[in-house]
């Protein structure tokens, strides 16, 4: 069962978080900072755009932030920041409803090009997405 993540949950959360992190950005020494993540999931559940939901368990996790789109303030977005671990599939699917709900028109979903990259595009397109753009990383300090 998926369910709105509370304040008890963030110290599980942070386990996935730090695994997700090392996995993701450890190749661009972006290090976990549990203190900055800790304020990011509590921000999640806290702030009117935010969603962040978790299964039963407590063995997955997303969170998405709702907001007006840069170039015209007059749609909301939706965009995820991150996706992980199990029951994603049915969390994705309340995390759009949840969008909705929040006013958004669209929904931006992200994938990390070394973890299941082509996986995640089929899956995306099946659920109806298209592919935007792409964005590149680089070290420079």
């Amino acid at each position: 069962m998926i369910r709105a993540a509370d304040v008890e949950d963030i110290p599980a959360l942070l386990v996935m978080a730090q695994a997700f992190i090392e996995q993701a950005y450890g190749r661009a020494s972006v290090p976990y900072d549990e203190a900055s993540c800790r304020d990011l999931l509590t921000g999640l559940i806290e702030q009117e755009g935010g969603i962040l939901l978790t299964n039963l368990d407590r063995t997955g996790m997303l969170g998405v932030v709702v907001h007006p789109w840069h170039f015209n303030r007059n749609i909301k977005t939706a965009t995820e920041l991150f996706w992980w671990g199990k029951d994603a599939l049915e969390m994705h699917t309340r995390a759009e409803e949840m969008a909705f709900e929040l006013g958004a028109a669209t929904m931006h979903m992200a994938s990390q090009e070394h973890m299941r990259s082509k996986a995640l595009c089929r899956l995306y397109r099946m659920r109806g997405y298209e592919l935007s753009e792409n964005i590149y990383i680089k070290r420079i300090a």
